[in-house]
């Protein structure tokens, strides 16, 4: 896999590239119109190498959990609440005691926010709502990695 492959990622043909950092700290290019990004790159030396170039010529750098909040639909929200009200369902029943009940504070707010969503379908309750959202699938997501299960 060569670097320069990848170069219209930092050239200024495709604008729209940008690095967003995760919650873990991983920096990672993203497409901030389609929300494609190269996770599926596996070598973390070439993604390192991209990241540099991308920031050394000036590409942005976003908290992805910031576009994600900003890009968010109230379907995709919607979605998001059922989704991570599965994942709970998982941690209470196929792990142990003490893990259950430490994922089912976590999304205690979920019904709240479906009611403010169903409520209050603004563009600014909808970011607020999405950001909380992604708070809670990080929070469930690094549980599920601590329990084995992510």
């Amino acid at each position: 896999m060569n670097v320069s492959d990848y170069a219209h990622l930092w050239d200024g043909r495709s604008r729209e590239w940008v690095v967003a950092r995760f919650a873990d700290g991983r920096l990672m290019p993203l497409n901030a119109v389609t929300g494609e990004s190269f996770v599926v790159i596996e070598d973390d030396h070439v993604i390192a190498q991209i990241v540099e170039r991308m920031l050394g010529v000036g590409r942005p750098l976003i908290e992805y959990s910031d576009w994600w909040a900003k890009q968010a639909t109230v379907l995709e929200a919607r979605q998001t609440i059922e989704t991570l009200t599965q994942r709970v369902w998982r941690l209470r029943t196929r792990t142990d005691r003490a893990t259950g009940q430490e994922a089912q504070p976590i999304t205690q707010e979920l019904p709240a926010l479906l009611a403010e969503l169903n409520a209050t379908p603004e563009a600014q309750a909808l970011r607020r709502v999405a950001r909380q959202l992604w708070r809670m699938h990080e929070q469930l997501l690094e549980l599920e990695r601590r329990s084995g299960r992510g």
